[in-house]
């Protein structure tokens, strides 16, 4: 069973960087057109004529190397789907079953934690000219942190912001668990669906089965929720994909993130930044993200304010 879980641990990371590879393909040749295109206005003579035989020529040849991933992937599938089969654990409806019950990782009840106060503390820097104070070190490595969304299953769910971000709040309050453990659960206990889609009662529902006792608490605004983050509550919150991250999401959708911690003008206490946990990163510093207090406002009222926070001081 070792070698089993050496090689599809392989094969997914094959299958996340074919997919990173192909994403950044996507942008590059819709960056190629728009540059092209926006020469058209003050640039029409033979050179930009000659110039666009070059970018149809470099936009055949990304399409080609992105038709060459897409079929490494597509050989890579039997094998995939041969050793979830062999594993007994497959979420994407072909071959396998699944199983209820805990995660199997070594969280358990009695290594949650239910702290008197938070034991975290803040560090003061210089920010764009101020002086801020950043609630613990968010920038730091974290292991706990759940990052390479759909990774943990790359032939079956991708949507699975919620369950990362509800093991990303596990392992923040003493638990050790992963995506794959945290889908399965939820998948087997009806908190996902097929794709791994969640919603504020499912966090919930996965956190309190878990023993991370939460709570619904959609409507409080954003500044309130910042508070219970520095007070060591651990806090997921609900947004517009494309409103809280137009450089990452390119489609309106919602998306679950973790808000880490709050950046504050150390003389007056104004949130300057919020910091969150995305778990679309490609390791534990990149899904870090600093986001304006506006953008991430907008984005949290456009899908209705949504949050869920654990109700024991948790980290």
């Amino acid at each position: 069973m070792g070698n089993v879980n050496v090689d599809l641990q392989t094969l997914q990371k094959v299958f996340t960087n074919i997919n990173n590879a192909n994403s950044s393909i996507t942008q590059t040749k819709s960056k190629l057109t728009s540059r092209y295109q926006s020469m058209n206005g003050s640039w029409k003579d033979v050179k930009y004529y000659q110039l666009g035989l070059v970018v149809d020529e470099c936009k055949d040849a990304l399409t080609s190397l992105e038709q060459l991933l897409m079929d490494t992937k597509s050989k890579l599938l039997p094998i995939v789907k041969a050793i979830q089969d062999y594993e007994s654990v497959s979420l994407n409806g072909v071959g396998g079953t699944t199983h209820s019950g805990s995660p199997n990782t070594s969280n358990s009840n009695s290594s949650i934690r239910n702290l008197s106060s938070t034991r975290q503390t803040s560090e003061s820097l210089f920010l764009n000219g101020r002086n801020v104070t950043v609630f613990d070190h968010p920038f730091d490595a974290n292991d706990g942190r759940i990052c390479n969304q759909g990774s943990a299953y790359p032939t079956g769910p991708q949507q699975t912001c919620g369950c990362c971000a509800s093991a990303t709040i596990i392992n923040k309050a003493g638990g050790a668990t992963n995506e794959h453990d945290i889908v399965n659960y939820a998948y087997s206990n009806g908190y996902c669906d097929v794709e791994g889609r969640t919603t504020p009662n499912n966090w919930c529902a996965i956190l309190n089965g878990l023993g991370v006792n939460s709570r619904i608490s959609s409507g409080s605004s954003l500044e309130n929720l910042a508070t219970q983050v520095e007070s060591g509550h651990g806090v997921i919150i609900g947004v517009d994909a494309r409103a809280y991250a137009p450089d990452l999401y390119s489609e309106r959708g919602g998306h679950a993130l973790v808000l880490e911690s709050v950046i504050r003008d150390s003389n007056n206490g104004e949130i300057v930044e919020y910091v969150v946990s995305d778990s679309n990163g490609s390791n534990s510093q990149n899904a870090i993200r600093r986001v304006s207090p506006s953008r991430l406002e907008r984005a949290y009222r456009r899908l209705g304010s949504s949050s869920v926070v654990t109700n024991n001081i948790i980290w």
